[in-house]
C-alpha cells in the first residue's frame, strides 16, 4: 500500500492534488485576508531600523538616483525599482512596510498553491498555517526590505519549474525565465536554488524539446541578471558580517528555522518525507517533487556555507528564499506520514509511529525555547528621533558612530545646519556634544577612527545615547 495522503484523500477536504475549486478559492482568500490583517496590525508596532531607515531613505531619490542604485546595488534591484514607484503614492513607515505586506501575503497564497499542485488540501492548509505563524515570516512581513518578496518569487519559481515540466510550452518557457531572472536580481545568493530546479527540471522534462525550453528559461534568468552584476563588484558594506564558524553555522542555521523549537518540528518532517521517499512510499508525481523540496532548503545553508569560507555571508536572512521550501516539505512529511501510521504494513506502521513521536518528543523538549514572532527590531531610531529633537539646545553638536550612521537616523530627525561632527578636536570646551551610537554589533562606540576618551573636552558635556 503505498502512501497517499500527500497525493489524495478519500474526503472532501482533502481533494485530489491538482484540482482547485470553490473551496480552495474560499481558503485563498481567507490566507490573503488573515495575512493582510496580520500584517497590517503589526506594521506600525516599531519604528525602522537600520536597514528599513537605509530603503526609507532610497526611497526619497529622484529617479536618476534611483537608476543609480539599481546600477551599484548588489541585490533587492526589482524590489528598489518597484518601491520606489509604489512610494509616489505615500511615504509613510507602515506605506512603505506595506508594500513587503503585500509581498508575504502573495508568498502565503502561493506557497498554498504549490502545495496544492501535488498535496491535499489538509496538507496545504497546514503548511500555509505554519508559514503564517513562523517567526522569520511574521518578522518579514512588515519588515520595509525585500525578504517577503523573495520568498513570493521564490514559491513562484518553483511554481512555474512544475508546471514547465507538467506541459513545456514556450510562453511557459519564457515565463519561468523571467520569474527565477527576478530572483536571482532580488539575491544573487539564490542561485544554489536556482540550480536545485534547473537539474531537476532538466531530469524530469520528457523529451529533447522539452529540456530545451527548460535550458532556455535558464539561460534567460542568467541574462536578466546582467544589468545587476555590477553591484557585486562595486557596493560594499557588508563587513559587519562575521566569519564562519561551526557556531556562527548552527546559530544562524537555527535562526532562519526559526529556533529549537521549530527547528525541530521542520526537521522532523522534512526527514519523514526522506524516509517515506527512500522506503519508496509516496506516489510517484510526489516523490519527485519532495525531493526538489528537500534538496532545495537543504542546499541553501550548505553552499552558503561554502560562499563564506571565501567572503563571510552566512547570517539567516540571506537563506530567507528557501523558507517556503523548509515549511512545505515538514507538512507533506507529516501528511504522508499519518497515512503510514495507520498502514496494514507493520513495517511500515513502526516506521510512522516512532518518526511521529520523535517529533513530538522534540517539539515538546525544545518548546522553552520557541519562539513565535517575538521578534524585535534591533534600533528603534524613531524613539532616538524623539530624544534628540526633545533636548536639542542651540550650539549642541552631534558624533554618530559609526560615522555613516547620521543619515539613517536623519531619517526621522534632520539636524540643524552644521551640528553634525566628525571629530570633537577644535570645538569650543563648553561645547555639549552627543555621541549616538548604533551598536549594531554589540560592539563599543568606538569606530571610524573615533575614540570619544582620547579627545578630553575641559567643562565640556559628552552625552552618549547608546541604540540597540
Amino acid at each position: 500500500m503505498t502512501t497517499e495522503a500527500i497525493d489524495r484523500g478519500a474526503r472532501p477536504w482533502q481533494q485530489r492534488s491538482g484540482t482547485l475549486d470553490r473551496v480552495d478559492a474560499a481558503v485563498i482568500t481567507v490566507i490573503g485576508a488573515l495575512t493582510l490583517v496580520i500584517g497590517g496590525v503589526r506594521a506600525t508596532r516599531n519604528s525602522f531600523w537600520v536597514d528599513e531607515a537605509a530603503t526609507g531613505v532610497f526611497m526619497r531619490s529622484s529617479f536618476r538616483g534611483m537608476l543609480s542604485l539599481l546600477w551599484n546595488k548588489h541585490g533587492m534591484g526589482p524590489y528598489y525599482a518597484c518601491l520606489w514607484f509604489w512610494t509616489r503614492l505615500g511615504h509613510s513607515d507602515w506605506w512603505l512596510r506595506g508594500f513587503s505586506i503585500l509581498g508575504g501575503t502573495l508568498a502565503a497564497v502561493a506557497l498554498y498553491y504549490l502545495a496544492r499542485l501535488f498535496c491535499t488540501r489538509a496538507v496545504a492548509v497546514i503548511a500555509a498555517g505554519l508559514f503564517l505563524c513562523h517567526p522569520q515570516f511574521l518578522m518579514n512581513l512588515t519588515n520595509a526590505r525585500d525578504y517577503s518578496w523573495l520568498m513570493f518569487v521564490a514559491v513562484l519559481g518553483v511554481v512555474c519549474v512544475m508546471k514547465q515540466v507538467e506541459s513545456p510550452t514556450v510562453a511557459r518557457a519564457i515565463w519561468c525565465g523571467v520569474v527565477n531572472g527576478t530572483l536571482l536580481a532580488l539575491n544573487p545568493l539564490t542561485a544554489p536554488l536556482l540550480a536545485m530546479e534547473w537539474l531537476w527540471g532538466m531530469r524530469e522534462s520528457s523529451g529533447r524539446a522539452a529540456r530545451q525550453k527548460m535550458f532556455g528559461s535558464a539561460v534567460l534568468s542568467m541574462l536578466l541578471f546582467l544589468p545587476f552584476v555590477h553591484g557585486l563588484f562595486t557596493e560594499e558594506g557588508l563587513d559587519w558580517i562575521p566569519g564562519l564558524t561551526t557556531t556562527t553555522f548552527w546559530s544562524d542555521t537555527l535562526d532562519f528555522m526559526g529556533g529549537a523549537w521549530w527547528a525541530s518540528v521542520l526537521a522532523a518532517g522534512n526527514l519523514a518525507l526522506v524516509v517515506l521517499f527512500v522506503a519508496r512510499r509516496l506516489p510517484r508525481s510526489a516523490s519527485s517533487r519532495s525531493v526538489l523540496l528537500v534538496a532545495g532548503w537543504v542546499v541553501t545553508p550548505l553552499a552558503l556555507a561554502v560562499v563564506s569560507t571565501v567572503k563571510p555571508l552566512f547570517i539567516s536572512r540571506y537563506m530567507l528564499h528557501a523558507l517556503p521550501l523548509l515549511v512545505l516539505g515538514a507538512a507533506a512529511g507529516f501528511g504522508a506520514l499519518t497515512v503510514a501510521a495507520r498502514s496494514a504494513q507493520p513495517s511500515l506502521r513502526r516506521v510512522a509511529s516512532v518518526t511521529l513521536a520523535a517529533a513530538v518528543v522534540a517539539a515538546v523538549l525544545s518548546f522553552p525555547y520557541a519562539r513565535f514572532g517575538a521578534y524585535g527590531n534591533i534600533q528603534d531610531l524613531r524613539g532616538v528621533a524623539r530624544v534628540l529633537e526633545a533636548d536639542q539646545q542651540p550650539g549642541d553638536r552631534y558624533l554618530f558612530s559609526p560615522g555613516w550612521s547620521y543619515w539613517l537616523v536623519g531619517y526621522y530627525w534632520p539636524a540643524p545646519d552644521g551640528s553634525v561632527v566628525t571629530t570633537i578636536d577644535g570645538l569650543a570646551p563648553a561645547t555639549r556634544v552627543w555621541l549616538i551610537d548604533l551598536d549594531r554589533a554589540g560592539r563599543d562606540a568606538v569606530e571610524d577612527g573615533v575614540v570619544v576618551s582620547r579627545h578630553p573636552l575641559a567643562n565640556a558635556d559628552v552625552v552618549e545615547l547608546r541604540v540597540g
